[in-house]
């Protein structure tokens, strides 16, 4: 906003500046109105790009926060995590859940040495 007015500011006093050293009014000057156009867009496109510089900006910030709460969450949670696996291991059972790692497996052999029915040695 700031920049169209100092550039409607800009395009009144050059104007005023050539009609008063002219006079005859507006004849020859081509060169300054051209020149003050010139100017009022390089002043309207210098804003612009400093306002989506300012919006850019702000954004990545925005994300970059973000990504940072997310990482601290997940890091929160997998201290959580390891500090219940390490909790449940320290109880000198072997298992976080509790269960005894002595228990047979579903594929254990129903006596000690012999090999199940169904195997490749019948």
């Amino acid at each position: 906003m700031f920049a169209l007015v100092a550039a409607g500011a800009l395009v009144v006093a050059v104007t005023s500046a050539v009609i008063a050293a002219d006079p005859n009014g507006a004849t020859g000057h081509g060169a300054e109105v051209s020149a003050v156009a010139r100017a009022v867009h390089t002043t309207q496109g210098n804003a612009h790009g400093k306002a989506v510089s300012a919006i850019a900006s702000a954004h990545g910030k925005e994300v970059s926060a973000a990504a940072r709460e997310r990482a601290a969450a997940n890091k929160a949670a997998g201290k959580a995590n390891g500090a219940a696996h390490a909790s449940g291991k320290s109880n000198g059972i072997g298992h976080g859940d509790g269960k005894s790692s002595s228990a047979p497996g579903p594929n254990a052999a129903s006596e000690p040495g012999r090999i199940k029915a169904g195997g490749s040695g019948d």
